[in-house]
C-alpha cells in the first residue's frame, strides 16, 4: 500500500513540475486580456467606446482629433506619446502581413527616416490572430519606438498603435498592452 502511495504521490509531482496542472497558461489569449483588464483597474482607466469599438487608456490622457486616424488619445503632458487606431479596407489579393511588410520597405526607403524592427511577432487577440511590431524610429524631429498591431476583420485591416520616445517606452509598455489586450469591436 504504501509503495502505491509513493507511487501516485511522485505522479501527481511529475504532472506538477511539467506544467500539466498549470491552468492560466493554457490560454495565453485569455491572460493577456485579464492582465490588460487588471492593469486598467489598477490605474482607473478610462474606457474609449466610439466608432464601433472599445478600449482602456490612461484616465489623465486626452482624446485628439486626427482626421486620418478612427481614434487618438495622448498624453497632454507629452505630445510624443499617444495611442491610435487606424485602419485600411484589404483589396482581394492583400493579406495584413503583406500591408505590413509593404509600409516597412516604403518606409525603409525614404531617405528621412530611419527604422530598425526591435521585435516581430504572431499573438492570437479574442481569437483574431494579430501581427505585434515594436519598431524604433529615428527621423529628421527625433526618434520615436512604438508597438503596432495589426489584424484583419471582415476584410478590412486594423492598426493598434502607441508611440513614445525610446526612453520612456519600457515604462509605457504596459500601457501600449492595455489598449491593445482590452481593444474589442462592439
Amino acid at each position: 500500500m504504501k509503495k502505491y502511495i509513493l507511487l501516485i504521490f511522485l505522479l501527481v509531482l511529475a504532472v506538477s513540475v511539467s506544467g500539466c496542472t498549470n491552468f492560466l497558461n493554457q490560454n495565453p489569449d485569455q491572460q493577456r486580456i485579464a492582465d490588460a483588464e487588471t492593469y486598467a483597474k489598477d490605474i482607473n482607466a478610462s474606457t474609449y467606446n466610439g466608432n464601433g469599438f472599445s478600449f482602456f487608456y490612461p484616465n489623465n490622457w486626452q482624446n485628439y482629433t486626427e482626421p486620418d486616424w478612427l481614434a487618438t488619445i495622448g498624453d497632454p503632458n507629452d505630445t510624443s506619446t499617444y495611442i491610435y487606431v487606424d485602419n485600411h479596407k484589404l483589396q482581394s489579393n492583400e493579406t495584413v502581413k503583406g500591408l505590413l511588410e509593404n509600409a516597412v520597405t516604403e518606409i525603409s526607403a525614404d531617405k528621412n527616416r530611419n527604422i530598425t524592427i526591435v521585435s516581430w511577432e504572431n499573438l492570437t487577440v479574442n481569437n483574431n490572430p494579430y501581427e505585434i511590431v515594436v519598431v524604433k524610429e529615428k527621423t529628421v524631429e527625433g526618434q520615436l519606438q512604438y508597438m503596432q498591431a495589426w489584424f484583419e476583420r471582415n476584410g478590412t485591416a486594423y492598426l493598434l498603435g502607441g508611440v513614445t520616445t525610446p526612453e520612456k517606452f519600457p515604462s509605457m509598455n504596459e500601457t501600449f498592452n492595455m489598449f491593445i489586450y482590452s481593444f474589442k469591436f462592439e
